[in-house]
Protein backbone atom coordinates (compact mmCIF):
# COMPACT_ATOMS: atom_id res chain seq x y z
CA UNK A 1 0.00 0.00 0.00
CA UNK A 2 1.27 3.57 -1.01
CA UNK A 3 2.29 5.92 2.11
CA UNK A 4 -0.59 8.57 0.44
CA UNK A 5 -3.08 6.19 0.81
CA UNK A 6 -1.73 4.95 4.66
CA UNK A 7 -1.30 8.86 5.28
CA UNK A 8 -5.34 9.98 3.64
CA UNK A 9 -6.38 6.72 6.14
CA UNK A 10 -4.78 7.81 8.78
CA UNK A 11 -6.26 11.40 8.71
CA UNK A 12 -9.59 10.41 8.01
CA UNK A 13 -9.06 8.15 11.23
CA UNK A 14 -7.66 10.93 13.33
CA UNK A 15 -10.72 12.92 12.16
CA UNK A 16 -13.57 10.89 13.07
CA UNK A 17 -12.11 10.17 16.61
CA UNK A 18 -11.44 14.17 16.74
CA UNK A 19 -15.26 14.16 16.03
CA UNK A 20 -16.40 11.57 18.03
CA UNK A 21 -14.62 12.94 21.44
CA UNK A 22 -16.20 16.29 20.80
CA UNK A 23 -19.80 15.11 20.91
CA UNK A 24 -21.43 16.48 24.78
CA UNK A 25 -24.97 16.51 26.03
CA UNK A 26 -27.61 17.11 23.79
CA UNK A 27 -30.54 19.17 24.93
CA UNK A 28 -32.31 16.28 24.96
CA UNK A 29 -30.47 14.97 27.64
CA UNK A 30 -30.66 18.30 29.74
CA UNK A 31 -34.17 19.34 29.25
CA UNK A 32 -35.52 15.80 28.10
CA UNK A 33 -37.44 14.56 31.28
CA UNK A 34 -38.36 11.62 30.14
CA UNK A 35 -36.07 8.84 30.50
CA UNK A 36 -35.88 6.48 27.95
CA UNK A 37 -37.75 3.25 28.79
CA UNK A 38 -36.02 0.21 29.11
CA UNK A 39 -37.33 -2.89 27.14
CA UNK A 40 -37.27 -6.11 29.06
CA UNK A 41 -37.65 -9.60 27.21
CA UNK A 42 -41.16 -11.19 27.35
CA UNK A 43 -40.70 -14.40 29.99
CA UNK A 44 -43.12 -16.75 28.57
CA UNK A 45 -43.72 -17.84 32.36
CA UNK A 46 -46.62 -16.40 33.82
CA UNK A 47 -45.52 -14.73 37.01
CA UNK A 48 -47.78 -13.27 39.78
CA UNK A 49 -48.24 -9.71 39.49
CA UNK A 50 -46.50 -7.82 41.93
CA UNK A 51 -46.80 -4.36 43.16
CA UNK A 52 -43.31 -3.33 42.73
CA UNK A 53 -41.97 -1.42 45.92
CA UNK A 54 -39.03 0.53 47.02
CA UNK A 55 -36.00 -1.72 48.76
CA UNK A 56 -35.90 -1.46 52.53
CA UNK A 57 -32.79 0.19 52.28
CA UNK A 58 -34.02 3.23 50.18
CA UNK A 59 -37.17 3.40 52.80
CA UNK A 60 -34.50 3.21 55.43
CA UNK A 61 -32.59 6.08 53.87
CA UNK A 62 -35.47 8.47 53.16
CA UNK A 63 -36.97 8.18 56.02
CA UNK A 64 -33.56 8.82 57.83
CA UNK A 65 -32.60 11.76 56.10
CA UNK A 66 -36.32 12.99 56.21
CA UNK A 67 -37.32 12.92 53.11
CA UNK A 68 -41.06 12.05 53.56
CA UNK A 69 -43.31 14.95 51.69
CA UNK A 70 -39.93 16.98 52.17
CA UNK A 71 -38.62 19.61 49.60
CA UNK A 72 -35.36 19.17 47.89
CA UNK A 73 -33.52 21.82 49.95
CA UNK A 74 -33.57 18.39 52.60
CA UNK A 75 -30.71 17.01 50.37
CA UNK A 76 -28.58 20.19 51.43
CA UNK A 77 -25.55 18.96 53.37
CA UNK A 78 -26.00 14.83 52.31
CA UNK A 79 -22.75 12.96 50.79
CA UNK A 80 -22.66 11.65 47.54
CA UNK A 81 -23.16 8.17 48.97
CA UNK A 82 -26.32 9.82 51.36
CA UNK A 83 -28.01 10.87 48.01
CA UNK A 84 -27.73 7.44 46.10
CA UNK A 85 -28.66 6.17 49.14
CA UNK A 86 -32.07 7.67 49.35
CA UNK A 87 -32.87 8.76 45.69
CA UNK A 88 -30.99 5.66 43.56
CA UNK A 89 -28.85 6.42 40.62
CA UNK A 90 -28.38 9.77 39.20
CA UNK A 91 -30.23 9.39 35.43
CA UNK A 92 -28.19 12.19 34.15
CA UNK A 93 -24.39 13.12 35.40
CA UNK A 94 -21.80 15.69 34.58
CA UNK A 95 -18.71 16.38 36.08
CA UNK A 96 -16.73 19.84 35.73
CA UNK A 97 -14.45 21.42 37.28
CA UNK A 98 -14.46 20.74 41.10
CA UNK A 99 -18.40 20.10 40.52
CA UNK A 100 -20.95 17.35 39.71
CA UNK A 101 -24.37 18.04 38.48
CA UNK A 102 -26.68 15.37 39.38
CA UNK A 103 -29.84 14.71 37.52
CA UNK A 104 -33.19 13.20 38.61
CA UNK A 105 -35.83 12.81 36.32
CA UNK A 106 -39.67 12.18 36.88
CA UNK A 107 -42.67 12.60 34.03
CA UNK A 108 -42.88 16.05 34.41
CA UNK A 109 -39.75 17.63 36.28
CA UNK A 110 -36.45 17.52 36.61
CA UNK A 111 -33.96 17.65 39.94
CA UNK A 112 -30.85 19.35 39.76
CA UNK A 113 -28.22 18.61 42.31
CA UNK A 114 -25.56 20.24 42.75
CA UNK A 115 -22.56 18.74 44.31
CA UNK A 116 -18.89 20.31 45.72
CA UNK A 117 -15.33 18.53 46.87
CA UNK A 118 -15.70 19.02 50.50
CA UNK A 119 -12.73 17.04 52.27
CA UNK A 120 -12.81 13.38 50.81
CA UNK A 121 -16.53 13.28 49.90
CA UNK A 122 -18.71 15.51 47.59
CA UNK A 123 -21.40 17.13 49.05
CA UNK A 124 -24.72 18.22 47.98
CA UNK A 125 -24.74 22.57 47.99
CA UNK A 126 -27.51 23.50 45.89
CA UNK A 127 -30.48 22.22 44.87
CA UNK A 128 -33.06 23.16 41.57
CA UNK A 129 -36.28 21.62 40.57
CA UNK A 130 -37.73 22.49 37.77
CA UNK A 131 -40.23 21.68 34.71
CA UNK A 132 -38.90 18.86 32.26
CA UNK A 133 -39.12 22.08 29.38
CA UNK A 134 -37.17 25.62 29.36
CA UNK A 135 -38.54 28.08 32.00
CA UNK A 136 -40.95 25.57 32.95
CA UNK A 137 -42.06 25.03 36.58
CA UNK A 138 -42.37 21.84 38.33
CA UNK A 139 -45.29 20.61 39.87
CA UNK A 140 -45.98 20.56 43.67
CA UNK A 141 -45.67 17.22 43.87
CA UNK A 142 -42.72 16.46 41.86
CA UNK A 143 -40.30 16.36 44.48
CA UNK A 144 -42.28 13.32 46.23
CA UNK A 145 -42.34 11.32 42.55
CA UNK A 146 -38.42 11.89 42.06
CA UNK A 147 -37.92 9.97 45.74
CA UNK A 148 -40.55 7.58 45.42
CA UNK A 149 -39.26 6.71 42.24
CA UNK A 150 -38.26 2.87 41.35
CA UNK A 151 -34.95 3.56 40.01
CA UNK A 152 -32.22 1.16 41.08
Amino acid sequence: MSLSIRAVQALALCGALLLSACAGPSKQDMYGGERPQQTTPQVEVQKKAETPRLSARRLAAIKEYGLEKAQPDKLVGLDGFEVEQALGTADFIRKDSGVEIWQYRANHCILDLFLYQNGAHLRVDHTELRGSLPKEKAAADCFNQIVMDLRP
